[in-house]
Order: C-alpha cells, then sequence, then structure tokens
C-alpha cells in the first residue's frame, strides 16, 4: 500500500467511522484528491463495510486501475471524473448492477465496442465521457446513444440538447414533494391515532362506570342476604320469634 493509500485509509476511519449507526446511514462516499494510483485491498475492504452507500466519489484520485472496485449492491452513481482509466476500466463499473450515472470525463477512453458490454444495464440513464478521445470519433453521440437504447443524457446533453442540470432540478422537486407528502401523512396519521385513543379512553372510562355501580349493586344484595341470614338464624334459635314478625 502506497503512502496516499495510507493517507486515504486514515481519511476514511476518521471521517467514515465503523459504527453500526454510520455504518447504515452512510448513503455517500467521497474520496476525491487522493493520488493513489489504483484501490488498494485495505481500501477495498474498509469501504465494502458501508453496504448502503449509493454514490462513491472518487475523482483526481490518477486511478489507472479498477481492478479493486468496493462491492457495493447498492451504487447508483459513481464519479471517477479526472484519472488515467481507458475503456477496459470503463466496463468494470457493470459489476454495480442498479447503476444509472457513470461521471467519466476526463479519462483515456478511446474505443467504443467494449462498451457494448454494458449496453443491457437496465437503469442507466447519463453517461459523462467528455474530454475523453473518443469524443472526437465519427458519429460518437449517435453509436452511444445506439449502444445505450435507455440513455437519457450524454455529456450532460440530452437527445435534443436538453440539459442535466434541468433534469437534476425537477428529480429534487418532485424528491421534496414526496417528502412534503410524507410528513403530511404522518402527521395525519398521528392525529387519527389520538382521536382513535380518545375515544378508547372515553369507552374505558364508561365501562369503568358501569361496573362501578354494577360493584355498588352487588354490596347492597351482599348486605341484604347477610341481614336475611341473621334472621333465619334467630328463627332458628327461636321459632316464635318468626311468628311474631309476620303478625306485627
Amino acid at each position: 500500500m502506497n503512502n496516499w493509500s495510507k493517507i486515504l485509509l486514515k481519511y476514511l476511519t476518521n471521517n467514515y467511522e465503523q459504527t453500526k449507526e454510520n455504518i447504515k446511514n452512510i448513503k455517500e462516499l467521497t474520496l476525491d484528491g487522493y493520488y493513489i494510483g489504483e484501490i488498494s485491498l485495505e481500501i477495498k475492504r474498509y469501504l465494502e463495510q458501508f453496504i448502503n452507500v449509493e454514490k462513491l466519489n472518487m475523482s483526481f484520485c490518477k486511478l489507472h486501475s479498477l481492478d479493486n472496485l468496493p462491492n457495493l449492491p447498492n451504487i447508483t452513481k459513481v464519479e471517477l471524473n479526472d484519472n488515467l482509466l481507458d475503456e477496459k476500466e470503463f466496463i468494470k463499473l457493470k459489476k454495480y448492477p442498479l447503476l444509472s450515472e457513470i461521471f467519466f470525463a476526463n479519462n483515456k477512453v478511446k474505443d467504443i465496442e467494449l462498451m457494448k458490454e454494458m449496453s443491457l444495464m437496465r437503469d442507466m440513464h447519463l453517461i459523462d465521457l467528455s474530454e475523453n478521445p473518443i469524443c472526437s470519433s465519427k458519429d460518437y453521440r449517435k453509436n452511444v446513444f445506439e449502444i445505450f437504447p435507455k440513455l437519457i443524457f450524454l455529456d450532460r446533453l440530452g437527445k435534443n440538447n436538453e440539459t442535466y442540470e434541468e433534469f437534476e432540478d425537477n428529480e429534487e422537486e418532485e424528491e421534496e414533494e414526496e417528502e412534503n407528502e410524507e410528513d403530511k401523512n404522518f402527521v395525519d396519521d398521528e392525529y387519527e391515532e389520538k382521536e382513535f385513543t380518545g375515544e378508547e379512553e372515553e369507552e374505558e372510562e364508561e365501562n369503568e362506570g358501569n361496573n362501578g355501580g354494577n360493584y355498588m349493586n352487588n354490596n347492597d344484595n351482599d348486605i341484604n342476604n347477610e341481614e336475611l341470614n341473621e334472621e333465619e338464624e334467630e328463627e332458628i334459635e327461636n321459632p316464635n320469634l318468626g311468628k311474631r314478625k309476620r303478625y306485627r
């Protein structure tokens, strides 16, 4: 492991602590600017702890190989701009089945043929290959869109020159609307729950009141029964007493 990799590993341990809470909640790993050349096994193992990560940024790392890319099953976005990666390294990204955005600007991609291995990636909607040698090839945009039929943006531009930034703004608005709707539903559910709990408490109070009344009646009956039993005992001891009571 080279010195830059050691520095990066130290940065990782300081900024992405391997606590249960961190491992669960970290969605984005940003490691750009470390001239590591290649991903060491130690870095690979460390990163693989964060299984919920969706975005990985390793731009400006002077990477010439992606052999030790961490196995992160939930990755949807990868940023590998300004490295030394060619098309053979590019196709190694197919290990991420949910990948939808690849930022691969200013690398060394020349040949489009190898990229066909990734044409079946169902969620791919953006590839940025700007400032790669391939960009100057004949019918570059047309060929890339043919290889990736579900692609929406190439080099941040759509087929009709709509910008990726506009698309991002719309996505953010939709996410905000969804969050607001979730918050509203949560508040409504909480209110209904309180209302329902209030009705239950009223019913319980009514039941307690009824049970209290029944308890009083039962006590009165018990007292009357005790009085009758005492009278019966007196009659047994003194039979004439019963006759006197009847003739009163």
